[in-house]
């Protein structure tokens, strides 16, 4: 049993962490680009069959060849930032490494150098891109999968290479997969987090909820999906007016709300967990303004 004050504070620095990372970088598929490189080319790919090579690659009669790939009809973007000659091929790839740590990514496959085989294959037959052609000492591979903050996967390749100029380029596929999909070698289980489901409320003296059908569905699917985990209704709203003790309580009667209707829905109480933000936490991210419950799983941990 976790003390109450213990409790509160995990919850309070779990809100906080989301409030500042969590959705920020959900926003836009793939990885922030290197900070001080410049996106010089960004399309969107739809339904595209792609081949993910996740081995040494080679060209054998015009033809690429490896021992291992990824074949998937595949929806996602691809990027190519250019970055001045005055970093590494080592700070570019540090840069991305770092944000695939943070998502707690899963490396399928990874190569450095000479290693990666011939930059003329990857640039012309593997990317189409013959500006990626380079240096064959100086360019480096990451294959990685993870899952998003809405238990989505995303599979994600990024090629850095230089050129025989100093110039160096980072070319990125993002691919997010379909809904139900899942890709071996992308682990489930170490997640704990999930969420969040934003579900808008309104008339702070007689909350409402201003959510759809869907937004109930990716609420209990997210409870079926995961059975030992705690769903955590988190209450936001602004201080726009009234005294706060006014906007919290009226916080906490929306959050009791929308655990009556997801308990009618089938979600026990004892699976629920309240917690009354208000205007404590505020954020600025697309999608998470004003008056809203944002619904968390939270895979509690096996103190045994």
């Amino acid at each position: 049993m976790v003390h109450g004050f213990a409790k509160w504070s995990f919850l309070v620095v779990l809100v906080a962490l989301f409030a500042s990372k969590v959705l920020a970088r959900e926003v836009d598929i793939g990885l922030p680009p290197f900070p001080q490189g410049v996106i010089e080319k960004s399309e969107e790919v739809e339904d595209q069959s792609v081949r993910i090579f996740t081995s040494f690659v080679r060209e054998v009669q015009g033809e690429v060849r490896a021992n291992d790939e990824i074949r998937r009809s595949l929806s996602g973007v691809r990027r190519m930032v250019g970055v001045d000659r005055q970093y590494r091929v080592e700070d570019v790839a540090d840069h991305y490494r770092a944000q695939l740590k943070e998502r707690e990514a899963n490396i399928l496959y990874e190569c450095e150098g000479r290693s990666c085989g011939s930059s003329n294959v990857w640039a012309n037959q593997v990317f189409g891109e013959r500006s990626l052609y380079g240096r064959d000492e100086q360019q480096t591979y990451i294959v990685s999968g993870w899952r998003d903050s809405f238990n989505r996967i995303q599979l994600n390749t990024i090629y850095i290479i230089q050129r025989s100029n100093r110039q160096i380029y980072a070319y990125e596929q993002a691919f997010r997969l379909p809904e139900g999909e899942t890709l071996s070698g992308v682990d489930l289980d170490a997640r704990r987090v999930f969420g969040p489901v934003v579900i808008r409320w309104e008339n702070p003296d007689s909350p409402s909820m201003r959510a759809g059908s869907e937004d109930y569905r990716r609420v209990i699917e997210l409870a079926n999906d995961h059975e030992g985990g705690t769903l955590y209704l988190v209450g936001f709203s602004p201080l726009d007016e009234g005294r706060f003790s006014e906007v919290m309580d009226q916080t906490e009667r929306a959050v009791g709300v929308l655990r009556n209707v997801l308990n009618d829905r089938g979600i026990s109480n004892d699976r629920m967990e309240s917690l009354i933000v208000g205007p404590l936490v505020p954020t600025a991210e697309a999608g998470r303004v004003g008056r809203r419950i944002e619904v968390m799983l939270v895979h509690e941990e096996d103190n045994d």
